[in-house]
């Protein structure tokens, strides 16, 4: 008999939930051990944000929140946030204050990332 405590490979116990077949992004994920190149984190990022605005996807947030959402897509691919450590905060698709955002009656978002944040941990 094997000392091996390696439980059997045809054991019925209830598996994890695969990850989505796309590799980039997962967001119940650990992270690496290594740093991961900024690049790397806002395509990761970006991927997350699609899955927000999908519906068929277990992630999808409110319709309120998509033209925010959309927004943070938009700025993501143009550069604009790729080491954002003070948040931006947008309502109905708008860069507004911290003031404005949490005073209003709309949806809001606040988009917080930093290249320090990606080293770290997997997003959240």
């Amino acid at each position: 008999m094997s000392s091996s405590s390696r439980p059997d490979t045809n054991d019925t116990a209830p598996r994890a939930k695969k990850a989505p077949s796309d590799p980039v992004y997962h967001p119940l994920a650990f992270g690496p051990i290594l740093p991961v190149p900024i690049e790397d984190c806002v395509k990761r990022r970006i991927h997350a944000l699609k899955l927000f605005l999908d519906p068929d996807s277990e992630y999808y947030q409110q319709e309120g929140q998509h033209p925010n959402i959309r927004a943070v897509l938009k700025m993501y691919e143009n550069g604009e946030l790729v080491d954002n450590r003070k948040g931006t905060w947008l309502m109905n698709g708008q860069v507004v204050t911290k003031e404005e955002a949490t005073g209003g009656k709309s949806w809001a978002w606040v988009e917080v990332r930093s290249s320090k944040s990606c080293d770290e941990k997997a997003f959240d």
